[in-house]
């Protein structure tokens, strides 16, 4: 890197004309060539790593499973058949392994390396799979499937995420390193969060205080929590984009489909037939303990469609809690609850318009 700095300063020294030089997407050499040149440089420090078996394995015999290519992302070595990760790094499928199952198998929770159990990913890393039917990651139930620990950005794309089992987030959990500072983003793409459970919060997804996730065109269904957010569980300061996307079949005491303490925008998405044996079948939008932050309890929805849910005490569709504040904009509102409460049920604030 020392030598690229030397080299450019060197050349912005120069006489050069006052004209723009086109280089690579728009960069000019009079203004940007700095930037371009250390753009470049970063970009070809990050590597593909390819998966090329399905086994879930940890060790040398030369080829590269899924839980040692995140071990080589994470710790930017080569781990067995994988080349060795470079910063941020893409891992991609071996046309011979796709479409396929992976399962976990190794046995082993509450470890954060990617060693046992789930599969912690602790730096920037972007996990491409052949699209949602053909790749498949299977907790197997002995953990959740991934976790995500900051500070990092993370993207999953074309991947089913299924059978994941534990305390909280059953699919996925996202949360900063434990006694550190900085947070994740998670970006979900075209990909499917199925029967994955959490005894607590987050049966499908759990985003912890103040990290973010954006889920693109993708399904979450049949999730089950035993306390708060069946399909996610959206924790105070967090924040959240749904886009295209769908939830059905989500079950939890709380929040059936979603349970928010954050900020969540829901918008032209699909959420249906999910139940809560308490409060807020659909969505509830809870009240925070941090009331401070600009992100609590606060829920949009645009553009989107919430029917058939079920809550079996308050809010089939909707329950809307002390401090909350829900804003509706063009929307469908077909809820089912037992009790009168036209589908919303609320303590905060409701705003409606043009919703049906």
């Amino acid at each position: 890197m020392s030598g690229i700095w030397r080299h450019t300063q060197h050349i912005a020294k120069r006489n050069v004309p006052n004209r723009s030089l086109s280089l690579g997407r728009g960069c000019t050499l009079a203004i940007t060539l700095l930037v371009c040149l250390l753009a470049a440089a970063l970009a070809s420090d990050a590597a593909t790593i390819t998966v090329n078996t399905i086994s879930d394995e940890l060790n040398a015999d030369g080829d590269c499973s899924l839980r040692e290519a995140i071990r080589s992302a994470n710790t930017d070595t080569p781990v067995d058949g994988c080349g060795g990760g470079r910063g941020p790094d893409e891992i991609r499928f071996a046309p011979g392994v796709v479409p396929e199952t992976f399962t976990i198998t190794l046995a082993g929770a509450d470890e954060d390396s990617a060693e046992t159990g789930d599969l912690d990913i602790t730096d920037d890393l972007i996990i491409t799979g052949a699209g949602a039917a053909d790749t498949v990651i299977d907790g197997n139930q002995l953990d959740r499937v991934f976790h995500v620990i900051g500070p990092v950005t993370v993207e999953l794309n074309g991947l089913t995420i299924q059978n994941g089992q534990t305390q909280s987030g059953g699919g996925i959990r996202s949360e900063a390193v434990e006694g550190g500072a900085g947070f994740s983003m998670l970006k979900i793409t075209q990909s499917m969060i199925r029967d994955n459970t959490a005894s607590n919060d987050g049966g499908g997804i759990n985003i912890k205080p103040g990290n973010k996730l954006e889920l693109t065109d993708s399904r979450v269904l049949n999730n089950s929590a035993g306390d708060d957010g069946g399909g996610i569980e959206a924790e105070a300061g967090s924040d959240i984009t749904i886009a295209d996307s769908t939830f059905t079949d989500n079950t939890a005491s709380r929040g059936g489909g979603i349970d928010n303490e954050g900020g969540i925008t829901v918008t032209d998405s699909l959420v249906s037939e999910n139940e809560a044996t308490d409060d807020g079948g659909g969505i509830r939008n809870e009240e925070a303990a941090d009331r401070n932050s600009p992100t609590s309890s606060r829920l949009t929805i645009l553009n989107s469609t919430i029917r058939e849910n079920t809550a079996h005490n308050r809010g089939g569709g909707i329950r809307n809690e002390n401090e909350g504040t829900v804003i509706i904009m063009n929307s469908i509102r077909s809820m089912v609850t037992p009790l009168p409460t036209m589908g919303i049920g609320t303590a905060g604030v409701v705003s409606i318009i043009a919703a049906t």
